[in-house]
């Protein structure tokens, strides 16, 4: 199971454009996130003092885990093995994780809580073939795991619908309950908002798919979506950028001179983070859009390739920086620090996901902890953090 469920990780989110422009890098490594870990670069860790605490969040009986997204109030949510190998949504508060369930299926994935404790994910709702990462990844035409987006209210779990196809999966909830994700409509798949029970498509800038990423209070929404229906043999599928959408009305981030971006994360304050292709698509860069303009959040030192993932309302942003080693950044005020050289150099963890950080400037993710695929919470050590 463990091979498994790395093998789908490495396919989500900005990890298929970083794969894209690295296939030289990556395939000395193999497939799975194991082999990524191997590549870590270990050289700085004893020279910088540990600035955050790592915390294992443990599985619901099983040996791995993933966490998604994390909340002011310490609650945290992901995915977890269960004994028999299949994987729950799971919310993680002072040190307990709680199995949230599924619609029916074996599989199911909590990627979103808001300060209420509320949750949105996704989840099969019947036994069939894959595993819950499909819901994650939805394709027109193949309805045969029939994932569902999911509410969880502390009441139970909800199945949200679709906007007429099959499958559909949440990824973001505000404190209003509002929820984003993907849905696919009879033909094709759009950006939504699930409010006061109504499930209400986005539509598409372009006419082509589009994918909600992220929503804040304000009820903007941080949207990919496809600007060509013609395949660029550089990212193996039609050309994509990055969109607001704002009370009806879509804003193009465009990009740093290339043909691609794509956005992760959104603040209250309306900025958003992902990553945009330079002139020429040799290269990706984390970006952070904020006021109308794109910033470059640049790469490490001796690193080519970055992606921005998460950011909060201080603009602390959380990402990815590749060269010949796999590294984990945090960029605040256009200083760019290396992850994991920030961890205790004994800790035992490999860093492998980072995929959201609170405004405690704590952060969730998943690594190898003593050769175990495990979910994460990075907490600051408050004699050491500013």
């Amino acid at each position: 199971m463990k091979r498994k469920l790395n093998r789908n990780l490495s396919n989500r989110k900005l990890q298929r454009t970083i794969l894209a422009l690295s296939l030289g890098v990556m395939a000395g490594c193999g497939t799975g996130l194991e082999s990524l870990g191997q590549s870590l670069d270990q050289t700085d860790r004893a020279q910088t003092p540990a600035r955050y605490q790592v915390i294992d969040l443990g599985t619901l009986g099983g040996v791995s885990g993933i966490a998604f997204g994390n909340q002011d109030t310490g609650a945290v949510v992901g995915g977890a093995s269960l004994p028999d190998e299949s994987v729950h949504a799971f919310l993680w508060l002072r040190g307990r994780m709680r199995d949230l369930g599924t619609l029916g299926g074996p599989w199911s994935l909590a990627y979103s809580v808001n300060h209420a404790g509320a949750i949105a994910g996704a989840s099969q709702i019947a036994a069939g073939p894959g595993d819950a990462f499909f819901c994650g990844q939805v394709q027109l035409g193949d309805d045969s795991h029939i994932c569902r987006a999911a509410f969880w209210d502390g009441t139970g779990v909800r199945d949200l619908g679709t906007l007429g196809g099959a499958n559909s999966y949440a990824v973001s909830i505000n404190d209003r309950n509002e929820i984003t994700g993907g849905a696919q409509t009879s033909d094709s798949r759009h950006a939504f908002i699930w409010r006061n029970g109504t499930m209400i498509d986005l539509g598409t800038p372009v006419g082509f798919d589009g994918d909600g990423r992220a929503i804040n209070n304000r009820g903007q929404v941080a949207v990919e979506a496809h600007i060509s229906n013609v395949i660029d043999p550089t990212w193996r599928q039609p050309d994509y950028h990055g969109f607001i959408w704002d009370r009806g009305r879509y804003t193009d981030i465009g990009t740093l001179g290339g043909t691609v971006s794509d956005i992760f994360g959104i603040n209250q304050a309306g900025h958003v983070v992902g990553y945009s292709s330079l002139t020429g698509d040799a290269a990706v860069h984390g970006i952070m859009w904020r006021e109308g303009a794109l910033v470059d959040l640049g790469v490490l030192p001796g690193d080519f390739v970055s992606g921005a993932q998460a950011v909060n309302d201080s603009d602390t942003v959380i990402g990815v920086s590749l060269g010949n080693d796999l590294h984990f950044f945090v960029w605040k005020n256009g200083q760019m620090s290396d992850l994991n050289s920030l961890i205790p150099p004994d800790s035992g963890w490999q860093l492998l996901l980072v995929n959201d950080i609170n405004n405690r400037g704590q952060i969730v993710g998943a690594g190898l902890h003593n050769g175990d695929f495990r979910a994460f919470l990075l907490s600051p050590i408050k004699s050491q953090s500013n």
